[in-house]
């Protein structure tokens, strides 16, 4: 049994609920919930926006099936700054509007327990 806490929301949402079972704070995670399970490790992105230096921080999971697996924040959708704006700007309650595409505006560095595990360069 798995008790849903703050940290299985979404920045964005407005509800006090499990983003993926929809399970109230302080409920049950549903027996099949992503957050029951292994394939995924609950993380902080910090985001820095490099032009001003501010830095947010934006709870997410991370697949982990196998071993932590960076390659979205690294590689794939997340590596670039219209998605990495998104996650800054929800993080502090606003929706961003003319978000460009790049990969030099916004820095992530993802601790996992505690521990810095990725970092870009």
């Amino acid at each position: 049994m798995q008790i849903v806490t703050k940290d299985d929301l979404r920045p964005a949402s407005r509800k006090a609920e499990c983003f993926y079972c929809k399970q109230p704070i302080s409920g049950v995670h549903l027996a099949d919930c992503v957050q029951v399970h292994d394939n995924y490790t609950p993380c902080v992105v910090f985001i820095k926006k490099v032009s001003t230096g501010e830095v947010v921080q934006y709870r997410t999971d991370i697949w982990s099936y196998g071993g932590l697996n960076f390659y979205l924040w690294e590689h794939g959708n997340y590596s670039c700054d219209c998605n990495r704006a998104l996650f800054f700007e929800r993080t502090k309650g606003n929706e961003p509007e003319n978000i460009n595409c790049g990969e030099s505006e916004y820095v992530v560095e993802i601790e996992v327990h505690g521990k810095i595990q990725y970092k870009d360069i």
